[in-house]
């Protein structure tokens, strides 16, 4: 009888079935494997922490910490958090809006580039803020300093159209000086075409003009406008300057054709400083000579 039972029990190992067997040689590859997983997993749930990883999966993904989302863009280009993509730019996210709350979460987000309109947004609210900052864009007047500096501009720059030749020309009968002989509004055009005497007045008329703008026009107090400090104060001497000799070339009351600016140029260096004289003309003498 033990011997039929050996052999009955023989029959039933060999029936049985291989998903049930008892020795892992006799499964099934496939079985073998999930009972591995399954193992896998039963020795993950007896390790010390367990239970505070399986909580934090069943967590919302919303309320996890930031950091998880750092360590995922970690791995982008080095240039991506000037761009907004990064890290440290989804950290300083919530500070530029008060926008609603997104139903995906950052990381998410973050991988499907969705927060590039919110950068933008934010790039934009961040200009109107600085633009609110200024003085221009927040209702107030432009500085008592730069008043001043635009008023003695206007005014040099309309002394400076005065062109001599030309206020004489129309003054001896209507005779336009730039349609004689080389066609420049200057004191040599004027010696050539109509006499010393008609030359020499254009030439104190020019010379005057630019003494007076960098002398009297830019250390002038204009009643009404405060007094521009000192840094941008030193500016009206060169501003004035300027303003004369573009009047000169430039003039408003003749058409906008002047003269080269040359004697307009000697009297405002004279306004200046006299002294600046001196390089000059010895340049003007080398170049006379070689």
């Amino acid at each position: 009888m033990g011997a039929g039972a050996e052999v009955r029990a023989g029959d039933l190992s060999r029936h049985r079935s291989r998903g049930c067997a008892a020795l892992s040689h006799e499964r099934a590859h496939v079985d073998r494997r999930a009972a591995r997983r399954r193992r896998h997993f039963r020795d993950r749930a007896r390790r010390p922490g367990a239970g505070a990883r399986a909580a934090a999966r069943e967590r919302a993904r919303d309320s996890r910490n930031r950091r998880g989302c750092d360590r995922a863009l970690r791995g982008q280009h080095a240039r991506a958090r000037h761009l907004g993509r990064g890290a440290r730019g989804l950290a300083r996210r919530g500070d530029v809006g008060n926008g609603a709350a997104e139903p995906e979460s950052r990381c998410l987000r973050a991988a499907l580039g969705l927060h590039r309109q919110r950068a933008l947004d934010s790039r934009a609210h961040h200009r109107a803020a600085r633009r609110r900052e200024r003085a221009l864009h927040d209702g107030r007047s432009i500085p008592a300093g730069v008043t001043e500096l635009i008023v003695k501009a206007g005014l040099s720059y309309l002394l400076g159209s005065i062109v001599g030749s030309l206020l004489i020309g129309r003054l001896k009968g209507g005779v336009d000086i730039r349609a004689l002989g080389s066609g420049n509004a200057g004191a040599t055009n004027a010696l050539r075409t109509l006499g010393r005497a008609i030359a020499f007045w254009v030439l104190v008329i020019d010379l005057a003009k630019g003494f007076v703008a960098t002398r009297l026009i830019a250390p002038a107090l204009l009643p009404g406008i405060a007094p521009a400090p000192p840094a941008l104060g030193a500016w009206c001497v060169t501003v004035c300057a300027l303003a004369v000799m573009l009047g000169h070339v430039y003039p408003l009351w003749f058409g906008l054709r002047g003269g080269k600016g040359v004697a307009t140029l000697v009297g405002a260096v004279l306004g200046i400083d006299p002294w600046l004289l001196a390089p000059m003309v010895l340049t003007w003498l080398a170049a006379v000579v070689l």
